[in-house]
Formats: structure tokens, C-alpha cells, sequence
């Protein structure tokens, strides 16, 4: 029997086994085991094409074949594309020195070309021609000199040159306060290139950097051009330490971008990472800004747009009460805001950070905790004074473990006010970023209409909200929601914590 006459059926089936499971996501310029295959006939061809085309990489150097390539019928096989934006590299005359504003601007132009490249290409693709689902985009950064883009062999090589006093080396404090911003390219009259609106892809995923980071107001840019998406995933850094004006500023021009995402985002997973002090006698910094000095634009902003969403996750975030609920203001022309419904949400997570965005400790020193803080070697007397970390964590020292009622009273009774303005609520889980200390977590569990629900605190040590918060969420009961049920745990068995994929 010629391959011609096979019917479809086992056609899929050779090609299914000639495709190894495990084998990596494709280049379109590197060809995979299996392409070989293609050339047997217009069948097989199709099918291989289905594979090598489901999963591409791309990098600024394929780019300028990629739309030559990915045509036709073979745009909707596209499944995902994973963009890797190569920065350039820099000599090892430069491993032991920060990046200046020459290098920043250099590596802000491969980022917005490489960014401009790829959406040039897709801005012509129309819904039609890919998948129903549409196109999932994946976006990580990184310089080939970086330490952790070497192979384990230059890795180590590299530190053991550094440990033996050889030429100086700060590896990733290279890009310390480094950020890559996306910034309009030009024409050669001068001309602004906008970045086109891209409607295929609805799906989005901005990685860590391996402690490289992107602007955080650049991420929203890329996500504003893209009006179909329904998923927006991004690892940011909101832990800038040695310089608090960086820290602010992009905070608070972040804030304000989040009101330009698309209203078609459906589910948001966003880690915007900040780090408390490591040393806990020192106060955490104010970080809001604005006007309005007692509230938090970030929050405020999180909590208006979070109203389109089915599922919220933040981790590591520094927020404040607003996220939940509006708070009382001290300005007349926010004295009667309009309060917020959820109508689609079913499912919240909250990791949190123990300082809140106004400079206050959530937790304080246990009253069961009887000892002196030792401090170790002054870090100091072996690193160079470039090299040092803040001066916040030079000793680390955890000692806050305690709640503190007068603030959580307040965050879990907004929290329960919101819950009460989410009809679709099945789960909310709000703890304490997993990185400190620190034993404390809420969680909330619907379970149908004959079992109804349970609101539990789980702290070390135990901790009660005070009873008008306790009724907040005892309201979320009646009706088809059936009763509420609440629960207080002491001790480190408790609920499952999303975070960490476990019972805590």
C-alpha cells in the first residue's frame, strides 16, 4: 500500500509515535527530529507541520524569517510562542561593573525591537486563521554573558576566578537598578513607530529575569496592545531598596497603567515581589505617593480592575485594605465612592507581605519571645561598599510574629466586605508570604448549598478578629450560599495554601 492511500487515521497515529514526548519546544529554523518526515507526502506534511509549529521559540535573530515561514494554514497550528529577548553581551572587562545609562539604553532598544518585530509580524494575523483558543506568548530576557545563561562548568569557573582574588566580578549586581523599559522606535525622519494591536494572542506570561527585571509600567504597555487577551501572568519587582524615589516611581506610574489593561482579561496571576527588611528593628518605608497620602493608588487600582475578573492571584504584594474595599476618605471629592462588585470572581489568593505600603509593621514582637537579638559579622569588613546590601538587611533578625488586631481587624473586615459583593465566591486564601517567619492565614471555602461555607483564621500565635469582623463574614451566609461556619486554628496545621501546592 503507497503512504497515499493511509487513511488520516493512521497517518496521525505513525506520526504520534515518530514524536517523542519530551522532545523541547521548537525553533522554526532548527529542525526537529521529526521534520524529515514532511517530504513524504502532502499528508504527512500537514501532520508534522501540526507538531513543529505548535510550540515556537523565537529569538530577535529568527524573527526576520518567522513571518515568511508561519504562513498560510500553518498560523493555526500555532499553539504558543515563547519569545526569548536576547540582550546584548559585554566583555569580562565588564563583569565588574554596573551597567551605566549607555548599557541601559542599549538594552531598551533590543528589548523594543525585538517586541516590535514580533508584534509586526502578528498584528496582520487575524482570529480566523488560528486556533479558537488563540495563541499563548511567553516573554523571558536575558543578556548570553549573564551568569545563569552560562553553562554549570563557565559558571563555576567564573566563581572560583572571584573567590581566588582574581579580577573584580558582582555577577547580577551587574544590573542592580537596572530595568528594561519599552520605548517607541523611530523612523529616520524622527517619526514615532507605534506598536501595533496584536488580537491573536490571549494568553500572556512575562517571566523572572534571573534578578534582571522589566519596568513595570513596560509590561502594561505590551499588555494594552494585545485587546483579546484573556490571561495575564508577570513576575515584577517592587523591591528596590537602595534607591526609595526609583521605587516609588515605578510603583506608582505601574498603578497607574493598570487602568489601561484590557477588559477582556479574564484571569490575572501577577507577582510584583517586594522583600521587607530582612532586619526587623528597622520600620519598613512609606511608599505612598500622590495626593492623597493615606491611600494606595496600586491597591486602589488592583481593587477597580479586579472587578471584570473569574480568578485573582497575587503574590508577594505589598497592598493595602483598599485592594478589598474602599476606605474612609479624607478628601471631599472621595467621600462617597461607588462601592465595587465582583460578579464574576470565584476564586481570590492573596500571599502578602508583612509590611504594609504606609511604612507599618502587620506583625510585632511575640510576648512569649525572651531573647537578645545577636547580630553577626559587620558584612562590612569582607564586602566592598558597592557590593553591600541595604543597610535594612546587613543583620538579618526576625522577630515579628505576633498579629497586630488594630491592623489586620481592619484588612480582614474590608477582605469580608468585598467577599460579601462576590456571589460567585468559591475560595479566597489570604496569607503571609511563605518567605518570612511567620504563621498566619485566612481561608475561605464555599462547598454547595447544603454544606455551605467555612471562614477560618489559622495564626501562631492565635489570633481572633474582633467580633463586628467575625459578623462580616458570618453575612456572606443565607439564602442558597447556606450558613456560614467559622473556625480558629492555632498551630501550623491549617488549609491548603495555593502558594505552595500544600496543606500548611
Amino acid at each position: 500500500m503507497s503512504t497515499g492511500r493511509l487513511t488520516t487515521e493512521l497517518t496521525s497515529l505513525i506520526i504520534s509515535q515518530l514524536i517523542a514526548p519530551e522532545q523541547p519546544t521548537s525553533s522554526i529554523l532548527d529542525t526537529a527530529p521529526v521534520a524529515k518526515y514532511a517530504v513524504v507526502s502532502k499528508e504527512w506534511q500537514a501532520g508534522i507541520e501540526r507538531h513543529t509549529f505548535s510550540n515556537l521559540r523565537l529569538t530577535p535573530s529568527r524573527l526576520t524569517d518567522f513571518g515568511r515561514i508561519v504562513r498560510g494554514v500553518r498560523k493555526g497550528y500555532v499553539c504558543s510562542i515563547d519569545l526569548d529577548v536576547v540582550l546584548p553581551p559585554y566583555s569580562k572587562a565588564e563583569y565588574g561593573k554596573f551597567e551605566n545609562d549607555e548599557d541601559q539604553a542599549r538594552n531598551n532598544q533590543s528589548f523594543s525591537r525585538t517586541v516590535q518585530s514580533l508584534f509586526n509580524t502578528l498584528q496582520s494575523w487575524t482570529q480566523d486563521e488560528v486556533k479558537s483558543q488563540g495563541i499563548r506568548l511567553s516573554v523571558k530576557f536575558y543578556s548570553p554573558s549573564d551568569l545563569f545563561r552560562l553553562s554549570q562548568d563557565e559558571r563555576r569557573a567564573r566563581v572560583q576566578k572571584r573567590s581566588l582574588g582574581g579580577p573584580k566580578d558582582i555577577f547580577d549586581l551587574r544590573y542592580d537598578q537596572s530595568y528594561l523599559r519599552f520605548i517607541p522606535l523611530k523612523t529616520e525622519a524622527g517619526e514615532e513607530i507605534l506598536l501595533e494591536s496584536v488580537y491573536v494572542i490571549t494568553e500572556i506570561r512575562v517571566e523572572p529575569g534571573d534578578l534582571r527585571h522589566m519596568w513595570p509600567a513596560s509590561c502594561s504597555q505590551i499588555a494594552a496592545k494585545l485587546p483579546r487577551l484573556r490571561s495575564f501572568n508577570a513576575y515584577l519587582w517592587d523591591s528596590e531598596k537602595k534607591d526609595l524615589r526609583l521605587r516609588k516611581s515605578a510603583r506608582n506610574e505601574f498603578a497607574k497603567s493598570i487602568l489601561t489593561w484590557p477588559a477582556s482579561i479574564q484571569d490575572l496571576d501577577l507577582s510584583y515581589c517586594n522583600i521587607p527588611p530582612r532586619d526587623e528593628t528597622f520600620s519598613p518605608p512609606n511608599i505612598l505617593s500622590g495626593l492623597n497620602q493615606d491611600q494606595d493608588l496600586l491597591s486602589m487600582n488592583l481593587c477597580h480592575f479586579s472587578q471584570q475578573l473569574t480568578t485573582l492571584r497575587l503574590d508577594m504584594v505589598t497592598v493595602s485594605p483598599s485592594l478589598f474595599w474602599p476606605l474612609p476618605s479624607t478628601t471631599e471629592e472621595d467621600a462617597n465612592p461607588t462601592l465595587p462588585q465582583w460578579p464574576h470572581l470565584t476564586s481570590l489568593t492573596l500571599i502578602y507581605n508583612i509590611a504594609t505600603p504606609s511604612g507599618e509593621w502587620l506583625f510585632e514582637r511575640s510576648p512569649a519571645m525572651d531573647w537578645e537579638d545577636e547580630r553577626g559579622e559587620d558584612p562590612a569588613m569582607s564586602t566592598p561598599e558597592d557590593e553591600l546590601p541595604a543597610p535594612e538587611d546587613r543583620y538579618p533578625n526576625s522577630f515579628r510574629f505576633a498579629p497586630r488586631p488594630e491592623l489586620l481587624n481592619t484588612f480582614y473586615r474590608a477582605a469580608g466586605l468585598a467577599a460579601q459583593n462576590m456571589p460567585r465566591l468559591r475560595e479566597m486564601w489570604l496569607g503571609v508570604d511563605q518567605g518570612t517567619s511567620v504563621s498566619h492565614w485566612f481561608e475561605y471555602q464555599w462547598e454547595g448549598e447544603k454544606l455551605g461555607a467555612t471562614a477560618t483564621w489559622g495564626s501562631t500565635p492565635a489570633f481572633e478578629p474582633e467580633g463586628g469582623v467575625v459578623e462580616v463574614w458570618k453575612g456572606l451566609g443565607g439564602g442558597a450560599r447556606g450558613e456560614v461556619k467559622v473556625n480558629f486554628v492555632e498551630g501550623i496545621e491549617g488549609g491548603f495554601n495555593p502558594a505552595l501546592g500544600m496543606v500548611v
